[in-house]
């Protein structure tokens, strides 16, 4: 349940930076102004997968830690 929650979050992230990244595109040729907002995408993105790459770290940490109990017995 909660991994399918993550793959839904994240493709979520994907799409919604593609949607922003063609607004500002047709933003862009309408009025010839570059925004922030491709770079402020660009930043929420890279934080998001900073999160999902810390998430993986401790999951990994508390499986060695947990299969070290294991192979140490009671």
């Amino acid at each position: 349940m909660i991994e399918q929650a993550l793959v839904e979050l994240a493709v979520g992230v994907i799409e919604k930076r593609a949607e922003l990244e063609r607004t500002c595109k047709q933003l862009k040729s309408q009025q010839g102004s570059w925004t922030l907002h491709p770079m402020a995408g660009y930043e929420v993105e890279r934080i998001a997968i900073e999160g999902l790459k810390n998430a993986w770290t401790m999951l990994d940490q508390l499986n060695r830690l947990a299969q070290s109990s294991l192979s140490t017995g009671p």
